[in-house]
């Protein structure tokens, strides 16, 4: 057995040498792109990386069988870095430990790889504590490997032949030379925002014990992932900041991972995406203007020149735990419309730890604004995708036929995005890194067709540019409700005239305010209006004032309700209505121990083949069951147990369908008060397409049933509804309902709004507002 040992041992000897001779950069390699070198590294070079240290991996476990057995391995003929390569190059998932690097000498010095070709700077010591991070970094061979392009014209999963290229910089070409040397590399074809950096030496210790966690230093302390398990959205999960920037816990930088290879990066964000952790994650992200930190990042003069982007002189820091995340976003005033190229560039360094991109292909902006925008829904602002607070799985991507790539960054990796690349981060164990942005000299951040809102980013910048800016979709409470009233402390007469004066002046300032939040809300609804009118998706708008503006989506759904498609869709149900009743064969008579309530309960399980049809009839059922039942508990607080049993057992439900089926009928009925005849468009009206999102745990408030009543408040809306309480009519007589076109065989799609208002006998003018 030793023997068979041994002969192993010398052959993979063999086998190391002649692959790390094949993988040894000739030695006139340089990274000029222009070197025909460049063309053999991004796949063969990587494929013969990893076989080598599968190679050493394997002969270092012969060789500790033989030291087991206290057998004599041969001696191998070794360069310094073959022992290092296993613990510093090899791409694996396990924690890696400061024993497994081999400790630097006291001074800084460069060892050249005989084997890799690889540069490995260590400019500091280490601590005692594990404090400081020396400038360690993996620069070219690993990094030939660590972006992969997923374009959807090749294969899926499988590398395309245009592998980041080795794009370096200096630290002389860093600090205030910086942009001007991005601009040199950024710009050259074959960029796939990746370049190579020296990163300095960093002491976790002293940011630890001087950063301060603050309102107007740190936008970000601590988040949360969220789930969502509906069908259309698998594969994306939301990541939100948490209020409580205290409960903030310094990461664990002790234990460093090994940077994954691009195939685990990808099965690592698809199963963090699919099951995200529960419990809150520390997450800074801030300026640290605290500590003292000499870096090498500098947004450039055509920054630091603009006082109106004084947020962004200086860098941000991002120290974050394992699994923390950036949701999908692009920069600061990147223009709506990505064909313009406006907007700011961003550079990010990782000074620690391992952060996982996805970067989305430049060409495929609108295409993956467009797909995000069907299915959760966007505002026409700038940074709408980012408002979302989104993350997005490879896989999805893929299967939405969108390209991106993936970046796996360590110590001495710049991630450098163009403008308008959208783009998400996932941190793989704690991380440190430091980020600025930037615009090269001969772009502007200035379009006409800029749209921005109250929760971006830079917002003085956009003000003082004029940029179309409309208030946020979150609801705001009322300013006047932050006042706090002045109470008299004091007996002087004068100083309460004083208190008197300074609470009329506030008062004066919150009206002011709310006046011009009024208009600003206006404008919103009115930019909705405008772009349904365009795409012709409404007859009619309701009227807006200033005096008591409604809630959005009360609006929304104001419109969506007597809108062309809802229209279209009554009419369908009309048709199938009237055929339906048409085939009806007479019933029994009802068995005389059999209530009412009981038979319309059953009448909700309804199931045929036309589903607008009997979507409409089962939710009619409800209304009317909860009418019934309402009626029977003769103003008791709760439905007789017996009774409830009994419609239970006949309708084959649960305590919890039971429920959902009066509760589904108590918003029916609060819909239909004032509105009478809604519920058929209720039925059928196009909810994606208004972005109105209704169930059971989102229905509408007090103050949006209110809102919907008044806006549905005109001769259109009123005259639509006089058709749908005929229908209820003829439903709950089990008639057809007469029609002008009954007899004839019309495609509801094939005709306008004005010739099928005729058809309904309503007025077809469209209100102007």
């Amino acid at each position: 057995m030793s023997e068979t040992l041994r002969s192993l041992h010398q052959k993979l000897d063999i086998l190391v040498e002649k692959l790390a001779a094949i993988d040894k950069p000739p030695e006139s390699f340089c990274p000029d792109p222009s070197n025909e070198v460049l063309l053999l590294l991004p796949r063969t070079k990587l494929q013969l990386h990893d076989a080598t240290q599968y190679a050493r991996s394997i002969r270092t476990g012969v060789a500790e069988a033989l030291a087991s057995q206290s057998c004599h391995v041969p001696a191998s003929h070794h360069t310094p870095t073959d022992l290092q390569g296993l613990s510093i190059h090899t791409f694996e998932s396990r924690p890696r430990r400061d024993k497994d690097i081999p400790t630097p000498p006291s001074t800084g010095h460069s060892t050249q790889s005989s084997d890799e070709g690889t540069t490995i700077e260590t400019q500091a010591t280490q601590s005692n504590n594990g404090s400081t991070v020396g400038a360690a970094q993996c620069q070219p061979s690993q990094h030939e490997g660590t972006a992969i392009n997923c374009a959807t014209s090749h294969k899926p999963y499988s590398k395309t032949a245009t592998s980041t290229p080795s794009f370096r910089l200096t630290a002389e070409e860093m600090g205030e030379a910086l942009v001007e040397n991005l601009g040199k590399i950024i710009t050259q074809d074959g960029f796939g925002n990746e370049i190579l950096v020296p990163g300095p030496s960093i002491d976790l210790e002293t940011f630890k014990n001087n950063l301060i966690i603050n309102e107007t230093d740190c936008s970000m302390a601590v988040q949360r992932y969220k789930t969502d398990d509906t069908p259309e959205h698998q594969g994306a999960c939301f990541i939100y900041k948490e209020t409580r920037k205290g409960n903030f816990e310094w990461p664990d930088f002790s234990d460093q991972l090994q940077p994954p290879t691009v195939a685990e990066a990808e099965a690592w964000l698809n199963h963090v995406i699919r099951d995200p952790p529960q419990h809150t994650i520390s997450h800074y992200v801030g300026h640290a203007t605290n500590v003292a930190f000499e870096g090498r990042l500098n947004p450039g003069p055509a920054i630091l020149g603009e006082p109106e982007l004084e947020d962004i002189h200086t860098p941000y820091f991002h120290i974050s735990a394992d699994q923390s995340a950036t949701r999908f976003h692009v920069e600061d005033l990147s223009c709506l419309h990505e064909e313009s190229g406006h907007g700011l560039r961003s550079a990010n360094q990782v000074l620690a730890g391992v952060k996982i991109w996805i970067l989305i292909a430049t060409h495929h902006t609108a295409k993956f604004r467009e797909f995000v925008d069907k299915y959760w829904g966007l505002a026409p602002c700038g940074m709408a995708v980012s408002h979302r607070s989104l993350l997005i799985s490879p896989v999805r991507l893929r299967r939405e036929e969108i390209d991106f790539s993936i970046h796996v960054a360590c110590p001495g990796t710049l991630i450098v995005t163009h403008p308008c690349q959208y783009h998400m981060v996932i941190n793989k164990g704690p991380c440190f890194a430091q980020s600025i942005n930037f615009r090269l000299p001969n772009e502007s951040l200035l379009c006409d067709r800029q749209i921005r809102c109250d929760d971006d980013g830079l917002l003085l910048y956009a003000k003082q540019h004029n940029m179309r800016i409309f208030p946020s979709s979150q609801e705001t409470s009322l300013p006047d409700r932050n006042v706090k009233s002045l109470k008299r402390s004091h007996p002087d007469a004068g100083l309460a005239r004083k208190r008197q004066k300074n609470k009329q002046a506030r008062c004066a300032m919150i009206v002011s305010r709310h006046r011009d939040e009024s208009r600003a809300n206006k404008h919103w609804l009115q930019l909705i209006t405008e772009s349904l009118h365009a795409t012709g998706q409404i007859f009619t708008a309701p009227k807006l004032t200033t005096r008591r503006l409604p809630d959005e989506k009360a609006y929304r759904f104001a419109c969506a309700i007597t809108s062309c498609e809802a229209i279209k869709g009554f009419c369908t149900i009309i048709d199938a209505w009237n055929k339906h009743v048409q085939t009806l064969v007479p019933e029994p008579e009802p068995e005389a121990d059999i209530l009412p309530v009981v038979r319309r309960a059953k009448s909700v399980n309804v199931a045929r083949e036309n589903e607008i049809l009997w979507r409409y009839i089962s939710q009619h059922s409800q209304l009317h069951l909860r009418q019934e039942v309402d009626a029977l508990k003769n103003g008791a607080y709760r439905l007789d147990k017996e009774m409830k049993d009994n419609i239970c057992e006949a309708a084959k439900w649960s305590n919890e369908n039971f429920g959902y089926h009066m509760k589904a009928g108590k918003d029916f009925l609060e819909l239909s008060n004032g509105n009478e005849g809604i519920l058929p468009f209720y039925s059928c009206f196009p909810k994606q397409a208004f972005r109105v999102v209704l169930g059971r745990k989102n229905w509408f408030n007090r103050q949006q049933i209110r809102d919907v009543e008044k806006l549905l408040d005109t001769d259109h809306a009123r005259a639509l509804f006089r058709h749908g309480k005929a229908l209820q009519d003829a439903v709950e007589a089990k008639q057809t309902m007469a029609c002008r076109w009954v007899g004839q065989d019309i495609d509801w799609n094939k005709l306008d709004q004005r010739q099928i208002l005729a058809h309904l006998d309503v007025d077809g003018d469209v209100r102007e507002m």
